[in-house]
């Protein structure tokens, strides 16, 4: 920055400031100013219009004193009397006042009869004429017959002014009107009443009469000059009576018909001492501020301006290439932290610049060694920049491309050149943000390659595209390892797929036998048999259940590890189904004298949205489990609410027994898969070892979660939480559940004769169930396939199907279908059909429900459940029509045996 510089900015900011400083004071040095000018004249004036009035008052008083007094003696005049009387009595009146400067008396017709003067005594026997003002004012007091007062006039010898005033002569024998008094009324005694109330040197008392003449003046010259003075309406500062700005106040009096004012008026000089004084002291002060404040403000500006100089030269040195220069910080304020700013912007800079650097030469190398290649359109030129890479990457040599668009249209395939046109259109439109387009292109090779095009569009000011860049990565690699990994995929589909079907098939063809197993061993147990083959058979049996429950386990947690479980909600009225599960397991615990006990909080709604089977497996594995591990004591089941560490509503679930207890070490690993926490408790308890696995597992799936506390010795506590969630469907036409439900538990041990027909195609399951139903009052009649069983149920007259679903001929579900469609065209009212299959698995049970099967029963299948299962879907027919309710209808879950 030069000096010029710096020394315009300085008289600027100098220029700037001091206005903003000193105007401020000046408007209020005025304002006070004015102020006190004004109050002061209302002051001045109010004490001159008070003297006004004792100057009226003085001088009413004195013509009233000499009106009195002129009265009193003119009823001693005698008109009659001798002319040597009327020369001594009017002699002896002028010479006794002094105010008087002639006397002259009359009679009524305004005749002088006698005259005299103070200043001439020879009387005047009525050869002097009056003067017209005389004469009128005779006239007028002869007509009123009361004293009046004349206009003032003049003494032609010594130039005073006069009052004449008439006088009515009234007579103590010949009555009240004979003549008239004339005098004429020396004013010098006003002149000294006002020079007596005239104070001030600078004050000035005067009276006009009605034509403006100064008549009375504390300076007698003035009232001798016979000086006119037009005063103004208002009282203020006017011009006075010489010409000079005065402050003035006025009053005015009567003497009869004629107006008489009294002005004051007062030098502005004189009048406005005490303000003259104050606003010379404002302007002293007012001056010492100025050069006061002109001084702070020369010294801060020169503050301010010379770091900003140092900054300026600061600026020019970096700009010159010196980034190493930086400003000096003289100061803490804000131009100080603006120093520091731009110091470390500076810094900043530097090591932008240099990490720019660094860049473009990283930049320069990876664009040298990288796989992409680089494209640069200029849209004005029309020409476009290939990268080396750009070539070689499709094999093209530096000279096999010339500069332009129409180079890489020549190797686009046909089929991608629309939607490239298109994306490039929408770019130059402003409709999309960045250019994205994946092509094939034509290499040298003749081969085509899968390439990435991506590109930034580059605008002016105006919003005009000019440039575009962007970079082509091939895609080529990639789409054959997206390739290889579909195949990989679709194989591994397969694999799941034929693990799946394994599993389906090892389950069916597992169960098939299993319920010829079990089966034939609930009859044995009804037969008679000595105690050693009871012992046998128990052991069985037992060995048959635990096969079947392996095998459940392990379906189960095959669909929860390959995401095939899904969750069913639906309405569930919470306390029949709690209670439901305490019935299930009382049988076990009767069996082990141990107490059950449920626990339910009443502030929960009676009516939840959750999955009851899978609720009821997590319950009833824990409640197992639960007995299995407690010899002695009690099992307390229980449902509250609870708040989450989220803040929403949750039910905790809580298992508590009186068993052997869990070690700290050793309640971890038993959610694991296929653990335990001793493995002599398997020997000792049995188990796979995947039942906590999977009720961890379908805990999680709900959006609960586990825990558990125990102490070896002491027992155990399970506890759980389920997200609460109010059910919102309908009831409208639908049995309530609690009512299903006691009515099932009324007619589980009821009998009714039925006409059973069975469809099944293996000789065993048909001997097995025709001996399950051999001493109940059921007829049953037997097909193997499900085309017997569709011609069997149009023919004879059944009250129950049960239904195998896989069979030669025609399968389980075909047949259900149909028997479902004739009803239907016969309007007749549906059979129960009740699915009896080995396949087990979730698709499979929704496979039969989606049939038109009433319920879904998994072989293998003990006697007494099947039994309860046909007694109740028997005897609920009524039931459900009665409740308006087809069988169909009905949850499924509640009737499964």
């Amino acid at each position: 920055m030069s000096f010029r510089q710096e020394a315009h900015i300085r008289s600027r900011m100098i220029i700037y400031f001091i206005p903003l400083a000193v105007v401020p004071l000046l408007f209020l040095a005025l304002f006070i100013g004015w102020k006190s000018i004004s109050v002061q004249t209302e002051q001045i004036i109010e004490l001159q219009k008070e003297k006004n009035h004792r100057v009226r008052e003085g001088v009413m008083g004195f013509f009233q004193d000499q009106l009195n007094y002129l009265q009193t003696m003119a009823r001693l005049v005698n008109l009659y009397d001798s002319k040597q009387n009327h020369n001594t009595t009017l002699n002896n009146l002028i010479s006794s006042r002094r105010q008087f400067d002639a006397l002259t008396l009359l009679d009524t017709q305004g005749k002088v009869i006698h005259q005299v003067y103070r200043n001439r005594l020879q009387p005047n026997h009525g050869d002097h004429p009056l003067t017209p003002e005389a004469d009128r004012l005779v006239s007028q007091t002869v007509l009123k017959k009361r004293p009046s007062f004349g206009d003032i006039h003049y003494n032609p010898f010594s130039h005073e002014p006069l009052v004449q005033v008439a006088v009515p002569l009234t007579s103590w024998h010949e009555g009240p009107f004979t003549g008239l008094l004339l005098a004429d009324i020396r004013l010098k005694k006003i002149w000294n009443l006002i020079a007596q109330m005239r104070r001030a040197s600078g004050e000035s008392l005067f009276i006009l009469d009605e034509q403006q003449r100064v008549i009375a003046h504390h300076n007698p010259t003035f009232a001798l000059s016979q000086l006119h003075y037009d005063p103004p309406d208002r009282d203020g500062i006017t011009e006075g009576l010489h010409g000079k700005l005065v402050l003035l106040s006025s009053d005015t009096f009567n003497l009869g018909e004629h107006r008489f004012t009294v002005v004051i008026q007062r030098q502005l000089w004189e009048a406005f001492a005490l303000s003259r004084d104050m606003l010379t002291t404002i302007a002293v002060v007012l001056l010492l501020s100025f050069i006061a404040t002109s001084i702070a403000i020369i010294r801060s500006v020169h503050s301010v301006v010379y770091p900003i100089q140092q900054l300026a030269e600061t600026v020019s040195s970096i700009h010159q290439g010196k980034m190493d220069h930086r400003a000096e910080v003289l100061t803490n304020d804000e131009i100080g932290k603006l120093a520091h700013g731009f110091n470390a912007m500076a810094s900043q800079v530097e090591e932008t610049l240099e990490a720019l650097g660094r860049s473009e030469e990283r930049f320069a190398l990876a664009m040298r060694g990288a796989n992409d290649g680089l494209w640069d359109w200029n849209v004005r030129t029309d020409e476009v920049y290939y990268s080396p890479r750009w070539k070689t990457m499709l094999g093209y040599k530096e000279d096999d491309f010339a500069p332009t668009p129409q180079s890489f249209y020549t190797i686009l395939h046909p089929d991608d050149r629309l939607i490239t046109e298109s994306r490039i259109q929408q770019v130059l439109n402003g409709e999309l943000e960045k250019f994205e387009v994946e092509v094939r292109l034509k290499a040298h090779s003749g081969r085509y390659h899968h390439i990435l095009s991506r590109g930034v569009p580059i605008r002016d000011q105006t919003g005009q595209l000019v440039r575009m860049v962007g970079t082509h990565v091939d895609l080529t690699e990639l789409h054959s390892a997206n390739a290889a990994l579909a195949k990989a995929k679709q194989k591994a589909e397969k694999a799941n797929l034929a693990k799946s079907e394994f599993l389906a098939t090892m389950s069916h063809e597992i169960r098939t036998p299993m319920n010829a197993i079990i089966g034939m061993g609930d009859l044995l147990l009804e037969s008679r048999l000595n105690e050693e083959q009871q012992s046998y058979l128990q052991t069985l049996v037992s060995a048959s259940d635990s096969l079947l429950t392996l095998l459940n386990d392990i379906l189960d947690f095959s669909k929860i590890e390959s995401g095939h479980m899904l969750l069913a909600p639906r309405k569930v009225e919470i306390a029949p189904f709690m209670e439901e599960i305490i019935h299930i397991m009382e049988v076990e615990a009767n069996h082990r004298n141990l107490e059950l006990e449920l626990t339910i909080d009443k502030q929960l709604p009676t009516h939840l949205e959750l999955d009851g089977d899978r609720l009821r497996q997590i319950l009833v594995n824990l409640l197992n489990n639960a007995l299995k591990f407690t010899e002695q004591g009690q099992i307390k089941l229980s449902l509250e609410q609870m708040v989450g560490q989220t803040g929403s509503q949750q039910l905790l679930f809580a298992v508590k027994d009186s068993g052997i207890g869990i070690p700290l070490d050793k309640q971890q690993i038993i959610f694991e898969k296929f653990s335990q926490a001793d493995s002599s408790m398997r020997r000792r308890y049995g188990g796979t070892g995947l039942g906590l696995a999977i009720v961890k597992q379908l805990i999680g799936r709900m959006g609960g979660k586990i825990w558990l506390e125990s102490r070896p010795g002491l027992g155990s506590a399970f506890y759980f939480t389920h997200p609460l969630q109010q059910t919102t469907r309908s009831e409208q036409n639908r049995p309530k559940y609690a009512t299903l439900q006691r009515n099932m538990i009324q007619l589980e041990n009821q009998t009714h004769p039925m006409r059973i027909l069975l469809a099944e195609d293996s000789p065993d399951n048909q001997q097995l169930v025709k001996s399950f139903l051999k001493h109940t009052p059921h007829t049953l009649t037997i097909v193997d396939n499900g085309r017997d069983a569709l011609f069997h149920a149009q023919q004879s007259p059944c009250d129950l199907i049960l239904m195998d679903m896989q069979m030669p001929i025609m399968d389980g579900y075909t047949a259900t279908r149909e028997i479902r469609q004739w009803e239907d065209a016969q309007q007749r009212t549906p059979l129960p059909i009740l699915a009896l299959t080995a396949h087990a698995l979730a698709a499979d049970e929704v496979k039969s429900l989606e049939a038109g099967c009433t319920a879904h029963l998994t072989k293998p299948i003990h006697k007494r459940d099947l039994i309860r299962a046909i007694n109740l879907h028997g005897l609920l027919q009524d039931t459900y029509c009665a409740l308006s309710t087809p069988i169909e209808q009905t949850d499924p879950t509640m009737l499964r045996a």
